[in-house]
């Protein structure tokens, strides 16, 4: 009986004692899950205040007329062939794109036919000829590539004038990308030049990511407001996960284009 006593004793002793380290435990949880929270929503009005200040400075919004006057010159001005530049684009897609992809994320985008992946518009194709693929900056340096005077034209002038100031911007504020979106849906300027640039976010490969989402949310708002996408996996940045903050770009009391923050 004695025995059967102190095994009692000892047994309840231990299970006071468990649950109170559970109970610890748990707090300490509570606790890390609040200030994580609060990271989170701190750095999210972080962004919210770039993204909102860097839309209605005026440099801001000469850069995104002259981006968007070169863009739509660039089959006129530069006279490259179409079909040599749309071979050279689809090869560079092959063999330093869609292999490097993580199509085994889950909830990922599938690999396509690499015709699906070309931009839609032919100037799209030229740019992402003249900033990708005829780029010398390996993959993952492509924005340190600011002018190449083999491609001059008026988007090349407009890139020369206002990427390096984009750029400090972006390192500055350890951004991954920023992107310029006309009403069209033609990602116009990116500064770090992945395969999304110069593609359509209304009918091309990626209008069903993060960033279109986002897109679409901001051509719906008034100035100041803002559209979010939260994480999930984005095919150009090889299936890691992405989120993406937009707001829209008025000019003379005219929506224009579309910032955004990846």
């Amino acid at each position: 009986m004695l025995l059967f006593l102190a095994l009692v004793t000892t047994y309840i002793a231990v299970s006071k004692s468990t649950d109170a380290m559970l109970h610890n435990n748990m707090d300490k949880l509570s606790t890390v899950e609040a200030a994580k929270h609060g990271e989170i929503s701190a750095y999210l009005d972080y962004l919210k205040g770039l993204l909102t200040s860097l839309a209605v400075q005026d440099g801001t919004k000469e850069a995104f007329k002259a981006f968007e006057k070169g863009f739509y010159s660039l089959e006129d001005e530069l006279n490259l062939p179409e079909n040599k530049i749309k071979r050279l684009v689809m090869n560079d897609l092959d063999n330093n794109y869609l292999n490097d992809v993580n199509y085994k994320v889950p909830s990922s985008a599938q690999i396509k036919p690499t015709q699906d992946y070309l931009p839609t518009d032919v100037n799209g194709l030229i740019a992402q000829y003249i900033f990708i693929v005829d780029n010398s900056s390996k993959l993952g340096e492509k924005n340190n590539m600011n002018y190449n005077p083999k491609y001059d034209s008026t988007y090349m002038k407009a890139h020369k004038r206002y990427h390096e100031s984009f750029n400090t911007f972006l390192e500055a504020y350890s951004l991954y990308d920023i992107f310029m979106v006309d009403m069209k849906g033609n990602i116009i300027y990116t500064d770090f030049k992945e395969k999304d640039f110069a593609t359509n976010l209304k009918n091309g490969v990626y209008s069903n990511t993060g960033i279109a989402r986002a897109y679409r949310k901001a051509l719906n708002m008034n100035k100041g407001e803002l559209a979010f996408d939260d994480f999930a996996p984005y095919e150009p940045s090889y299936n890691s996960p992405a989120s993406f903050i937009a707001t829209p770009i008025f000019i003379d009391g005219v929506k224009q284009c579309v910032l955004i923050f990846h």
